[in-house]
């Protein structure tokens, strides 16, 4: 938060002439034609200190983590007509911005932007203000001289990061999680492969690098939402029957809201996935696999990040798999990287193109919108990668089919199982960092070398 300017060390201004009313719809004027410009000169603490004070209860609850992440990852300017715009629909007017320069003390805005004189009069008159809430004000007050830890504290047990759905929507939703853990996550990653076993088993399964980095974001996201993560690598069909066998006993089971089974292999066209063993496993008789009676009503949600086929999705064509397969139950939802007869792409040094939009849609916007929607906000930036391979360009479109009979919405996790989450994503992406920098090291020593390879091999033609 920004740190509170005391009002009362500014002194008067001589000659000022102050009309608070004909001021305040001027600014507010203003800030309509100009709100984007005005406000980008607020800091990142500014910036999520306005977003906390202009934001009503509901719209804070549901919309402030969306507007923080973008402003802590730097793209304010992305989100400033958003904020603005989630003003306006729910205030009318700007003055709650205008009021909420004045508390974080931006003097200067006010004065240079908005045409107040900053005197004594101006105090008085934004003191008396109801635009935001007095609450608010204290709290932020709270926030700008207190330990960040005790800020925390004070946010986790006053504002409540999770409000309830509407009376209204809450039917049309599977029930939310009353309790921890909120869903129970199965991350199924085979990332190598026995070798062929005969001459007739010639299909190439080669290791799958980057597949480790799709399971820790995937980790880190779902703990976001308060899942139980548990891995399983590189099972054969025995071990994975076994597994869940175990698992549709397991007690567990009965108090999750939700399922969530994510599986990273070698796929073909006829929706098999390959198990280390070489053995394949239909995506059906996978969903069979997780069927259990403590199940029965609840949603279950499986992500496969798998090739279809071999062919490349070429960007110029939009193709859709018009097929529609019978499911034998319902509450179930099958998310694919691809579509059926094309492949899906990984990054050796970043993960599969599919895991990583799936987990940024999932962090942006799980916690706000039906996990359709998320899968949506997927598949469009998806289609929006396209690449350069083997002198083409590439692009790839994800696919869902589902048997649901409501929305499923995801819930925050509490504060320190959320903080499990966020500590294995910094972790990611530090060591993603780090890799980078050591290839980049890497690359530039083998340019070097070979710069002197052919300096010396060119100074060797003039020896004696």
């Amino acid at each position: 938060m920004a740190v509170v300017r005391d009002a009362a060390s500014l002194s008067p201004m001589a000659g000022c002439v102050f009309q608070p009313a004909e001021a305040l719809l001027k600014a507010t004027l203003k800030l309509n034609v100009e709100g984007k410009n005005i406000l980008s000169e607020l800091d990142e603490y500014e910036a999520i200190s306005l977003v906390f004070l202009v934001l009503d209860q509901d719209q804070l609850g549901r919309r402030a983590f969306i507007f923080c992440q973008k402003i802590s990852h730097g793209r304010y300017k992305e989100c400033i007509e958003e904020i603005i715009n989630c003003v306006r629909s729910r205030k009318g007017q700007l003055d709650a911005i205008v009021l909420a320069l004045y508390i974080i003390g931006r003097y200067d805005l006010l004065e240079d932007h908005l045409g107040f004189c900053v005197d004594h009069t101006l105090h008085k008159v934004f003191k008396e203000l109801q635009c935001i809430d007095s609450d608010r004000k204290s709290l932020y007050c709270v926030f700008a001289g207190m330990a960040q830890e005790e800020a925390d504290r004070l946010v986790h047990t006053s504002i409540p990061v999770n409000k309830g759905l509407p009376p209204q929507i809450q039917e049309n939703f599977y029930p939310l999680p009353t309790g921890y853990p909120h869903g129970l996550c199965i991350i199924i990653n085979v990332n190598n492969f026995m070798k062929p076993r005969g001459d007739h088993d010639n299909i190439p399964l080669n290791e799958r690098h980057g597949s480790d980095i799709d399971k820790q974001r995937l980790t880190g996201t779902f703990k976001l939402f308060g899942f139980h993560v548990m891995h399983f690598d590189n099972p054969d069909y025995e071990q994975i029957n076994q597994y869940f066998k175990r698992l549709r006993v397991d007690a567990r089971l009965a108090v999750i809201s939700c399922l969530a089974v994510c599986v990273m292999t070698h796929g073909d066209e006829q929706d098999q996935i390959y198990l280390h063993d070489r053995s394949c496993l239909s995506v059906t008789d996978l969903r069979k696999l997780c069927s259990s009676r403590v199940l029965l009503n609840k949603p279950r949600l499986y992500f496969v990040q798998a090739c279809r086929g071999e062919e490349a999705l070429r960007p110029i064509f939009l193709q859709q798999d018009g097929s529609v397969v019978a499911h034998q139950e319902s509450d179930c939802l099958i998310s694919q990287a691809t579509i059926r007869g094309y492949s899906a792409f990984r990054n050796q040094m970043e993960g599969s193109w599919y895991i990583t939009d799936l987990c940024q849609a999932l962090q942006e916007y799980g916690h706000i919108l039906p996990i359709k929607n998320v899968l949506h906000k997927t598949r469009k930036n998806l289609k929006e990668r396209v690449e350069s391979m083997n002198n083409t360009y590439i692009t790839q479109l994800s696919e869902e089919k589902d048997t649901l009979t409501r929305d499923v919405q995801l819930v925050r996790a509490d504060l320190d199982h959320f903080t499990d989450g966020l500590m294995d994503l910094i972790e990611l992406e530090v060591t993603e960092k780090l890799l980078e920098e050591k290839l980049d090291e890497a690359l530039c020593d083998i340019f070097n070398q070979n710069v002197m390879a052919d300096i010396n091999h060119q100074l060797g033609g003039f020896r004696m």
